[in-house]
């Protein structure tokens, strides 16, 4: 594959992987509504969408020679946020997962969607300066992240 379709390729995996995350949290906000099942399987979509993103972005780095890697301070800083993130997915899950999360879990899940949130926000609240409808996704996915924690505070907390 060449380096402009993985480039467009990148972008479009991005941007339905960030689609996914913030209906996840939506679904979670919704749960006493809908079914709980909803956010977990959304998320595990997310998931699911960011690991083939991530494939993309390799072989984008293997078309490029690494150029884009570089171009976002080199391997070691790329991979350590690749794993941070793969971590905060992991938490996140767990999570949404968890019908009564301890005080342990709730920190860390909602620590990893703060951190996958800001992933994205950043990314596109940064491009909205140079083109207007960049906004659209970071109104949205802080909409849902405003959600997520607005639900996560209703629900009663336990010790351990």
């Amino acid at each position: 594959m060449n380096e402009p379709a993985l480039r467009e390729l990148t972008r479009i995996t991005a941007r339905f992987s960030a689609t996914l995350f913030a209906a996840a949290l939506l679904g979670f906000a919704a749960r006493r509504r809908v079914s709980s099942l909803v956010a977990v399987r959304l998320f595990a979509a997310f998931l699911a969408a960011h690991a083939v993103h991530f494939s993309i972005v390799f072989m984008l780095a293997y078309a490029t020679d690494g150029a884009n890697f570089r171009a976002r301070g080199g391997y070691p800083l790329t991979i350590a946020v690749g794993v941070l993130f793969g971590a905060s997915a992991v938490a996140g899950f767990l999570r949404l997962r968890a019908p009564e999360p301890t005080r342990v879990l709730r920190l860390a899940g909602g620590l990893g969607i703060g951190f996958i949130w800001f992933a994205f926000t950043e990314t596109y609240a940064g491009r909205a300066l140079r083109s207007p409808v960049f906004a659209i996704p970071a109104v949205t996915l802080t909409a849902a992240f405003l959600a997520f924690l607005n639900e996560s505070r209703r629900l009663p907390r336990h010790s351990p």
